[in-house]
């Protein structure tokens, strides 16, 4: 994991292609475009830490959901979803932890991200094939 790798500080290790950066808790504090040496965008999963997503949003962060958004206590996760905007949004499995309902506590895979989209979907209050297609596409622009 790169953040083993590099130590606390993972921004300011210079890697020439940074494609999935996780920082811990979430915290972005003293993260900022110009003391990165890393390249943009980087890639915020949304799990159970609270953090600045407005803040991340405006460091260029894309945001990106798991399955955790489908479970029945994730109201502060689905407030997330509801704060960013699809340019800035991603879905993911976590694979091979935390699939989605209703496939909760059985092993997960990527075949279970369509549950993830419906759930993003329904939070928004737009088409699922909207998501489906603005994820796809916030995909391929960050990973090439």
């Amino acid at each position: 994991m790169v953040q083993e790798a590099v130590g606390s500080n993972p921004i300011s290790h210079p890697i020439s292609r940074l494609i999935f950066l996780t920082l811990p808790g979430g915290n972005i504090s003293g993260v900022s475009r110009a003391s990165s040496h890393a390249p943009s965008p980087f890639v915020l999963p949304v799990g159970t830490a609270l953090f600045d997503l407005a803040a991340a949003l405006d460091l260029g962060f894309v945001s990106s959901f798991s399955g955790i958004v489908t479970f029945g206590g994730a109201d502060d996760l689905r407030q997330a979803v509801a704060s960013t905007p699809l340019g800035s949004l991603m879905v993911e499995t976590d694979s091979p932890y935390l699939a989605p309902v209703p496939h909760r506590g059985k092993r997960n895979r990527p075949a279970l991200v369509s549950h993830v989209g419906e759930r993003v979907a329904e939070v928004l209050g737009v088409p699922v094939e909207e998501v489906a297609r603005n994820t796809t596409q916030n995909a391929c622009r960050f990973y090439g």
